[in-house]
């Protein structure tokens, strides 16, 4: 096992230092398809690629709205300057993000299943 999670670490990058909980080698894709490690995953997700779609879909529509071409936007979305965006500041950036709206909307139904206001 320490194995397969260093094999994650070097595919998804340094978890941040504030991360205290990692889920990675129990989540993935639903319907039968493997995760990250070749496995089927121990939670299959519903929507576990659709964060990817709408990151990347994001940054290529503001790519394209400043005037790069098709060819730009691939040579920039194959190239390391994705994996060092998430490395920096847009992985933190959406670490920061996710844990607020886990602290609006799902940690208040948790809460509120164990009877805490």
């Amino acid at each position: 096992m320490e194995n397969d999670m260093t094999n994650i670490l070097l595919i998804l990058g340094d978890l941040p230092k504030q991360a205290d909980y990692d889920c990675t080698d129990k989540i993935g894709p639903s319907g039968g398809q493997t995760n990250c490690l070749g496995e089927l995953p121990e939670w299959p997700m519903y929507s576990y690629e659709r964060p990817a779609y709408i990151l990347w879909n994001a940054i290529a529509q503001n790519l394209h709205r400043r005037g790069w071409t098709d060819s730009q936007i691939k040579e920039w979305l194959q190239s390391k300057n994705t994996r060092w965006a998430l490395d920096g500041d847009l992985g933190t950036t959406i670490q920061e993000l996710a844990d607020e709206w886990a602290t609006d909307n799902v940690g208040s139904y948790r809460d509120e299943m164990r009877g805490v206001s």
